[in-house]
């Protein structure tokens, strides 16, 4: 059901259902908008309340449903303020988590993901409110990177990022439920740095984009960036690091189940592999046995060796490993390149620490 939702908003149904069902969502879509402007509202005026900590608070977020490159972003913010001495903490909403599970369904996969082989904490839940506190209580941190935080009020900000994916910026343009913004266009004035995300996968449309944001926002600051593919590693273990050019002509299987499937299988072909299948399941998935089976038999079938997934799938993907032991299961690492405004950027994380 999730799946045909996403492709019916996404515009890949066509028929005279789909289009009904586009009308009923549409008019759902005007309810929301309007509802999201009174809560907008609310907090103008102060009915509701936003809470300010002792500590920056640093919002990643974007405008859009589904993926961004926000994660390896907030990652890559993370490290950075720790080298400058800071001391950050991750605070994480936690999509899928379960409490009274083990591994990375306790806290969710991008949590479990964000928390891997770091020192950095990362605390999840619902309420981010009492995870900043809580994490300056226990962590004595300084600064709180608000993970998915463009749409969460409740907490003020010193500086406010929103992540724009040059693949798909605006989509149709509709509002959730109808298409995949979570709020209007008009809503990224409140942005202070938008962060273009893959302009290397789409390099003629970017100063489209720009001057659609400028038209926006003209006084955020724009940079732009590429998720850089820094080589592959074993699902078993992650010691060696085996270089995208190694792998080049080679025949492959892609599973996935993240936000925007369709830029990592670009990345992949663009560094010279060859798809022959795809296995893409809906954003945050929870692997069950049959699918592992589908991917088996389906690499069995077509002849193929090698499985290359994402570091957010890997995260799922571990519990299988003694199951998915027929197949090469090499995980794509990649990570954020600053191309252009690095200087400005830095410059602008600075200021959040006057002298």
């Amino acid at each position: 059901m999730r799946e045909y939702f996403y492709q019916l908003i996404t515009g890949q149904k066509k028929g005279i259902i789909a289009f009904i069902l586009k009308f009923i969502l549409w008019i759902l879509s005007l309810i929301y908008g309007v509802l999201l402007r009174l809560v907008l509202w609310l907090y103008e005026i102060g009915i509701l309340r936003k809470h300010k900590l002792t500590a920056r608070v640093i919002s990643v977020g974007n405008i859009t449903w589904g993926g961004t490159g926000k994660t390896p972003l907030v990652k890559m913010l993370a490290e950075y303020l720790k080298e400058q001495g800071r001391k950050p903490a991750v605070i994480i909403r936690g999509y899928k988590s379960k409490p009274q599970a083990q591994g990375y369904q306790k806290i969710g996969d991008e949590a479990f993901f964000l928390s891997q082989g770091s020192s950095i904490p990362v605390i999840a839940g619902k309420d981010r409110v009492a995870g900043g506190i809580q994490a300056i209580k226990d962590f004595s941190v300084d600064t709180l990177i608000l993970d998915d935080g463009f749409q969460h009020w409740r907490l003020k900000r010193d500086l406010e990022i929103v992540a724009i994916d040059c693949t798909n910026p605006f989509d149709s343009g509709f509002l959730i439920p109808r298409g995949i913004l979570r709020e209007p266009l008009s809503g990224l004035k409140r942005a202070e740095i938008f962060f273009l995300t893959k302009t290397d996968l789409e390099a003629d449309s970017i100063s489209e984009i720009i001057n659609r944001l400028k038209a926006v926002n003209p006084t955020a600051l724009i940079v732009e960036s590429m998720h850089r593919p820094v080589g592959f590693y074993s699902l078993l273990q992650r010691e060696e690091i085996i270089p995208p050019d190694k792998l080049k002509g080679k025949r492959i299987a892609l599973a996935c189940s993240i936000g925007n499937p369709q830029a990592f299988e670009k990345t992949i072909r663009s560094l010279g592999l060859i798809p022959e299948l795809k296995f893409f399941f809906m954003d945050h998935h929870h692997y069950q046995p049959q699918d592992i089976d589908k991917i088996i038999d389906g690499c069995r079938q077509a002849n193929l060796n090698t499985l290359i997934t994402t570091q957010k799938d890997a995260v799922r993907l571990k519990d299988y490993s003694e199951k998915l032991s027929s197949l090469q299961v090499l995980v794509l690492q990649i990570e954020i390149s600053i191309t252009r405004g690095r200087d400005d950027f830095f410059n602008r994380l600075s200021r959040l620490y006057p002298a």
